[in-house]
């Protein structure tokens, strides 16, 4: 199988040629498609050692970058290699060596995970309890960027993919709903050799939006139902207590929570055949009905 690695970077002059160096070396059968993505340094001069070179007009974010990149990669597998040099050889080799005809890709867990604050440490607890819910699994991490995926299989879906940071949550919330043969690998992460984190606050509103958008799009029901059946347990108690607790008003009575726990139940059934015929168009399956 061809492996074609994308490398996508904004402003990694002085580490994405080195991470081409070395992938280049390792694997000389290999493909490297390098993406600037608007940089304003020379990043673009540093990825000329490439197969295929991307170059954004402008900043478009790191999943556009992503997916300009598998679009032009012409290899069986992508995988996806930060350009900063958080990624040892050896935790790609890793990954590569997962690669097999049966799966349908390789995702990463990092041993520790660095947080730049509490803030930051906050949100991403968060985020990794509401994926953990919606997709049934244990994850620690859930934006790990060092990846390898079946070009052919995740193409179909890089339109909805998020443009930004949240493209690695996005990815591994697709996979999952969508029931992929995946691998998971435990790596270990460098120290940025050069740069920053260039994540705000911002894109844990961004994230949050896209882990929803996505289960109400290949799974609804995991989002509609629990809502009804929280919706019906908090009418129950709500009626309860108006019951037991005399001379105190309570507007929001077991009526409007039972109304809504059927609302949110009939829109889920809803939502759940649309899913059904969104993923038979995504998957190039015809309706024959």
């Amino acid at each position: 199988m061809k492996i074609s690695f994308v490398i996508p970077a904004y402003n990694e002059e002085k580490t994405v040629g080195g991470v081409i160096e070395t992938l280049k070396e390792r694997y000389p059968d290999s493909e490297i498609v390098a993406v600037d993505d608007g940089s304003s340094d020379n990043t673009f001069r540093e990825i000329q050692k490439a197969d295929v070179i991307v170059k954004h007009d402008k900043n478009m974010g790191i999943g556009e970058a992503i997916s300009s990149g598998i679009k032009r990669a012409s290899g069986d597998f992508c995988v996806i290699v930060d350009a900063d040099g958080q990624h040892p050889l050896s935790e790609i080799e890793k990954v590569v060596d997962r690669i097999k005809p049966s799966i349908d890709a390789v995702l990463t867990q990092r041993k520790s995970l660095l947080s730049s604050g509490i803030f930051k440490a906050i949100g991403k607890f968060i985020l990794t309890l509401l994926v953990n819910f919606f997709t049934k699994q244990k994850f620690k991490d859930i934006n790990s960027g060092l990846c390898a995926l079946r070009r052919k299989k995740i193409v179909r879906y890089i339109q909805i993919l998020p443009s930004r940071y949240s493209f690695s949550t996005a990815t591994l919330i697709l996979v999952n709903l969508l029931r992929f043969n995946v691998e998971y690998v435990e790596i270990k992460v460098e120290k940025r050799k050069a740069g920053k984190s260039k994540v705000r606050i911002r894109d844990f509103l961004t994230a949050l939006f896209i882990i929803l958008s996505m289960v109400v799009i290949f799974e609804p029901l995991n989002f509609f139902i629990p809502l009804s059946l929280y919706s019906f347990y908090v009418g129950i108690l709500s009626g309860l207590f108006s019951l037991l607790v005399k001379n105190v008003q309570n507007p929001l009575g077991f009526s409007h929570f039972f109304t809504f726990s059927v609302s949110m139940f009939i829109v889920g059934l809803i939502s759940h055949q649309i899913s059904i015929v969104i993923k038979k168009l995504f998957s190039g399956e015809k309706d024959d009905s």
